[in-house]
């Protein structure tokens, strides 16, 4: 559920950006700091939370807080907690194929055991001539998107936070 501060007329996300591959996380983050207007990457990124800001929707002023997920299962378990959206960063190429599915497989495991429901992200990576269903038969979610992206461009990873924070505000909407 969104955080509400009714003193700055703000209505806070919290969303989680996942992957078994640092890189991609990196990519990501360094990605949306460009698009916020850092001139460098902020030291500490990834492990430090960045806030995206989208504007005002109905009079308030919407954030999106990505925080990236730390590599310890138990960690990552801790940090599902009051989560709004969760966006998994995936590699469908043939050599990271196995490793996302069992990264997949534990994030699930994480969100049922804590019985989370909430919109999920899956970014792909990796030649998209591949076929996405291996990693979204992991997902047995109802609510999935899945963008297509490349982390060497930085293409979809933009289309992916706003997806998320799309996703968010349609399931805080009811």
């Amino acid at each position: 559920m969104p955080r509400i501060d009714q003193d700055t007329q703000t209505v806070s996300f919290k969303v989680i950006f996942c992957s078994p591959r640092a890189a991609l996380l990196v990519a990501n983050f360094k990605k949306v700091a460009a698009e916020q207007g850092f001139a460098e990457f902020p030291a500490g990124l990834p492990h430090q939370d960045l806030t995206f800001s989208l504007g005002e929707v109905r009079g308030m002023k919407t954030d999106f807080i990505l925080h990236p997920a730390p590599e310890d299962p138990a960690a990552r378990a801790a940090l599902l907690s009051g989560v709004d959206v969760v966006v998994l960063i995936a590699d469908k190429t043939p050599s990271e194929i196995a490793g996302c599915l069992a990264y997949a497989k534990d994030l699930c495991e994480a969100l049922r055991a804590q019985r989370i429901e909430v919109p999920v992200v899956v970014q792909m990576h990796g030649n998209p001539e591949l076929p996405d269903r291996p990693i979204l038969e992991h997902l047995n979610f109802e609510r999935i998107t899945t963008v297509a992206a490349d982390a060497k461009t930085g293409d979809g990873i933009m289309e992916t936070v706003k997806a998320a924070a799309k996703a968010g505000l349609l399931a805080a909407k009811g």
